[in-house]
């Protein structure tokens, strides 16, 4: 939330921290839509986890609101991304990551610690390097 403007300069007071932070206010856009600062649901579950919504349907927590989580299934695709919002009851459980793996577009098996690099992928990702990490990394 921006608290003052002087002189080209935006004063702003964040959800995600505590203290003021200044910026150029030419460095400023509207946000399409702001986050809410809620990073659990229910006391069970928390932004990045990953849940099972039903026997064939698992996710990533990607946004928290007041009373529901927006989740990203294992539906989608680059085209077509499968968003669900979700209650609390919704999600069956949250997956232990420590012990997952992934398969890659060859249906080689990469874990934790392995080093990717992507072949396809939104604009300016084809080509990034980098190594799995669990929830939480990057």
């Amino acid at each position: 939330m921006v608290v003052a403007v002087n002189d080209g300069m935006c004063i702003l007071l964040p959800d995600s921290r505590q203290g003021e932070l200044k910026v150029f206010a030419k460095d400023l856009t509207e946000a399409a839509e702001s986050g809410t600062g809620i990073e659990t649901l229910g006391g069970k579950y928390e932004l990045h986890d990953l849940v099972q919504i039903d026997a064939n349907t698992a996710g990533v927590i990607i946004g928290i609101e007041k009373e529901v989580a927006r989740v990203l299934t294992n539906n989608s695709t680059m085209q077509n991304p499968d968003v669900r919002i979700c209650r609390e009851s919704d999600i069956i459980r949250k997956l232990q990551t420590n012990r997952t793996s992934a398969q890659d577009a060859n249906n080689a098996v990469i874990n934790t610690g392995d080093y990717v690099i992507l072949s396809e992928g939104a604009t300016g990702a084809k080509g990034q390097q980098g190594v799995k990490k669990e929830k939480g990394g990057t």
